[in-house]
This record gives structure tokens, sequence and C-alpha cells, in this order.
């Protein structure tokens, strides 16, 4: 497969890469953090290079971890994650502004808060919100840790703030 993935990739000409894999667990981050180092920083890092390569524009999808416990964060606020996936996204973010200040990569990064919606799987590995919907629905108690404050996202909503990113002229912004 990758042999014709790089056969054919100098017929591919693209004019930006939209970079929406990621290891998004922070519970499989936890149990294989090596996974997590290498789709989130190694994964991010291969797509950089083809960016610089053919002088694309990037929208990197960053994550709410980034901000760890910081309930009412916004793009201007200071990045101080908490557990491996925040880490791994947010050392894949610094890489991206490096390479953007010293390559002029050209990037924009939205940083998506807990996604839920329709036909999402629940486990372990998912959010509280859909896990709860789950309990809900099969008339379980729900359970709420004390003291937890989270900002949840449609993912109608999420797709809507990713058309806008792509849209949006910007040789570097985070949202």
């Amino acid at each position: 497969f990758y042999k014709q993935v790089y056969k054919e990739e100098n017929k591919i000409k693209p004019d930006m890469i939209v970079l929406l894999a990621s290891e998004v667990s922070r519970l499989s981050a936890e149990e294989i953090p090596s996974r997590a180092i290498n789709v989130n920083i190694n994964g991010c890092y291969n797509v950089i290079t083809a960016c610089l390569k053919y002088d694309c524009q990037l929208v990197y999808i960053g994550t709410s971890e980034e901000y760890g416990d910081l309930l009412c964060s916004n793009e201007y606020s200071d990045c101080v994650p908490i557990n491996i996936y925040g880490l791994t996204k947010n050392f894949a973010t610094n890489l991206l502004y490096y390479y953007h200040r010293q390559f002029d990569l050209k990037c924009r990064i939205p940083r998506i808060f807990m996604c839920y919606g329709e036909g999402e799987v629940t486990n372990n590995y998912r959010s509280m919100l859909s896990r709860m919907i789950d309990d809900i629905c099969y008339g379980r108690k729900i359970s709420i840790h004390k003291g937890t404050k989270r900002q949840w996202c449609h993912i109608d909503d999420v797709i809507d703030g990713i058309v806008r990113v792509i849209e949006y002229d910007s040789n570097w912004d985070i949202f």
C-alpha cells in the first residue's frame, strides 16, 4: 500500500491538507503512550514535510486537552496539558509553530472541545457525555465525578467550525 502511495505522491499537488488523524483517547494514550507519540507527533511531522514539499497550507485539528484543567480557556490561554494525549497534541502544535516561524509553514489550528454526536460508539475510551447519554437510554445510574467541568461541542458544530477555518485567510492562527 505504502509503495503505491509514494508512487502516486508526485501526481498530487494539494493546496491544503487537513490533518484529522490522531490518537484521540486520553485513556488509550495512557495505556499505550508510544502509539500516541507516534501518531500525534510523528504523524504530524510527516504531514509538515509534505506541506513544505508542496508549498500547501495545513489545517491541524488540535484539542482542548492541550489546555489541561483550564475551564474557561480560549486560544490565548496557556497550555498546561496533564495527560499523554494533551502533551502529544501540544507538542505537535509547538512543532507546527516552529515550522511556521522557521520555514513559513501556513497553518491554522482549531482546537476541538469534547466532540459528541449521533452514532457515537459508547465505551470507556469515549467522552463522558456519550457515556451519560447511553446510561440514560438504558436506565442506568448516571456517574458524574465531583468537581467535573467540561465544555462539549456537537459534531455538526465541529464540522461547521472546521469548514470556516479552512475558508479563513491566515498564515497562522489557533481557534
